[in-house]
């Protein structure tokens, strides 16, 4: 009998920290993915970032290093302070290595949710430019830094001595009930939650561009602030739960929901930094066989769509094959352009064939331009620099055929 009753309270117990430990794997996992791309995406467009975008690496590095530790502390909980068994079951050790780790997730939650809702803002700094709009970002990072700082001081003051919150045996001297200072934080955070939610609304009304594109611009922000849901969800639990009168047993939803709401923080944050990863991988993607095709393959003259025009035929350009020389410059009539022209295999100069070429049209262009600047200078007398010429009280007129002609070392072909 004593082995039955046994083996029920392990199940029972069992099936009360199996959520706790699903909680600690499926955010484990998602938040080191959800960072790992957004490493990635950075890195990718590292060329475009600022000093405001490193300052969100760093935060979201931070933000996943808290988040993290919250998931450890979630398993020890499991493995070392009996998370998901009633008090009376387990012996006085185990609640009080339980009230342990309950202190120090204290400290890590407060730690990891400053950090994403940081980086946020420092995203919609990048996005508004107004006085007023700054004036609130900056109100709000206060807020947040002003929050977590509070709270960190807090739980090391709010109980004097600091062992009394693990030892009964000292007497207690606390300001605030430490399940009320629990509860009542959440409140900062969600208005900070809320005002990230609705900081975006103006410049979304305000952008450019179709119904589709604001839709997609708006749904990236509403994910990223979707960790106002969980902060409002986080505080209600409390609201309904004292941990304190069975403290190993429902320490095991409130675990899970301070695990929650800074890991969807986390994930929220490196959503919109998302664009240049997910860019890359569409654009290795292979395109469909039919796309290639009809992309790549003009439109037959049976298509019903398209005329029937008599087919012209197609003229290839021989190929020019490159002598060898050592010669890669070749001096121009008039004054020498600013940049070298060097030649290709395609207008490389034929010597002696009286086939005569450039390497691009911007530098014949640029020939043809010097060439007509000093025939005006010719013509008015004057050196291309404007100074008179010692002949130039004499008409002079140059030929428009000068500038067909090549010199070499200063002598003409």
């Amino acid at each position: 009998m004593n082995n039955t009753s046994t083996w029920n309270l392990d199940d029972t117990a069992g099936r009360a920290s199996q959520p706790l430990l699903n909680i600690c794997i499926i955010f484990a996992i998602l938040e080191t993915l959800f960072v790992i791309a957004f490493v990635f995406s950075w890195h990718y467009n590292r060329g475009n970032n600022s000093n405001n975008t490193k300052g969100v690496y760093v935060l979201i590095l931070l933000g996943y290093l808290f988040c993290f530790g919250g998931v450890i502390m979630g398993i020890l909980k499991l493995t070392l302070g009996g998370a998901g068994r009633h008090v009376h079951t387990l012996r006085p050790q185990t609640v009080q290595r339980m009230l342990k780790l309950i202190k120090a997730h204290e400290f890590v939650y407060v730690l990891s949710v400053p950090f994403p809702k940081l980086a946020m803002l420092c995203l919609y700094f990048r996005l508004f430019n107004g006085k007023l709009a700054k004036f609130i970002l900056y109100a709000t990072g206060l807020v947040i830094v002003g929050t977590s700082t509070f709270g960190v001081i807090g739980a090391f003051t709010n109980c004097r001595p600091f062992v009394r919150f693990w030892d009964t045996t000292h007497p207690a001297h606390c300001t605030m009930d430490p399940m009320t200072a629990m509860r009542f934080y959440s409140a900062p955070n969600i208005a900070t939650d809320a005002a990230l939610l609705l900081i975006p609304l103006p410049a979304l009304f305000k952008l450019n561009g179709d119904l589709w594109r604001k839709i997609g611009v708006g749904l990236t922000f509403l994910v990223s602030t979707v960790g106002i849901v969980t902060a409002v969800l986080r505080f209600v639990v409390f609201l309904r739960t004292d941990v304190f009168l069975d403290v190993t047993y429902y320490s095991v939803v409130t675990t899970n929901w301070s695990i929650i709401e800074p890991g969807v923080h986390l994930m929220g944050a490196t959503v919109p930094t998302l664009r240049p990863l997910i860019r890359r991988l569409f654009s290795q993607l292979p395109r469909p066989i039919s796309t290639m095709k009809s992309a790549t393959q003009p439109a037959t003259a049976h298509s019903p769509s398209m005329p029937k025009t008599p087919k012209t035929p197609v003229v290839e350009r021989p190929a020019l094959i490159k002598k060898s020389s050592a010669r890669d410059m070749v001096p121009t009539i008039g004054r020498a352009p600013s940049r070298q022209v060097r030649l290709d295999d395609y207008h490389y100069m034929q010597w002696g064939s009286g086939v005569h070429s450039l390497r691009s049209d911007d530098e014949e262009s640029m020939v043809c331009a010097d060439a007509i600047v000093h025939e005006t200078m010719g013509r008015q007398g004057r050196n291309p620099d404007g100074t008179l010429q010692l002949w130039s009280l004499q008409p002079v007129q140059y030929s428009p055929l000068r500038t067909s002609f090549f010199f070499e070392s200063g002598s003409p072909r």
